[in-house]
């Protein structure tokens, strides 16, 4: 039995292993803005306030994104004190009738944005290699 190694195997691992955290950098950061406008899309529209506020940062970890916005808690985890016309009782919480869920929580649930997202990472990093 042989087994034989070609040179030009190494030069694409090599390449590889220079790209891979570019590229996956580059689409993680395309996932976040992705997610982003999806964050600012289920967000209740009264003032418009909510929505502007969201921002994507970069850290030393990765990327977050966030509102400071002190109402954003009680929208996210349903703590209303009463349903009213502008809330409805879900799942143990009383959310705004245009977030019924929360905000976040329903898109990290959501199998087909998560899949889309992961395209986004995959095809950066296809992108970065094929450069």
């Amino acid at each position: 039995m042989d087994i034989e190694v070609v040179t030009a195997d190494f030069n694409v691992l090599t390449k590889l292993e220079t790209l891979l955290p570019r590229a996956i950098n580059l689409g993680l950061h395309d996932f976040m803005r992705t997610m982003l406008g999806e964050i600012q899309g289920r967000s209740p529209y009264w003032t418009g306030a909510l929505t502007r506020s969201w921002k994507e940062e970069t850290t030393e970890k990765g990327f977050t994104v966030g509102t400071d916005l002190p109402y954003a808690i009680v929208l996210e985890e349903g703590r209303y004190k009463g349903v009213g016309p502008r809330t409805a009782a879900s799942g143990g919480g009383i959310y705004s009738r245009q977030a019924v869920g929360g905000i976040i929580a329903p898109l990290l649930r959501n199998d087909k944005l998560i899949d889309k997202c992961l395209d986004i990472v995959i095809e950066q990093i296809q992108k970065q290699i094929e450069q």
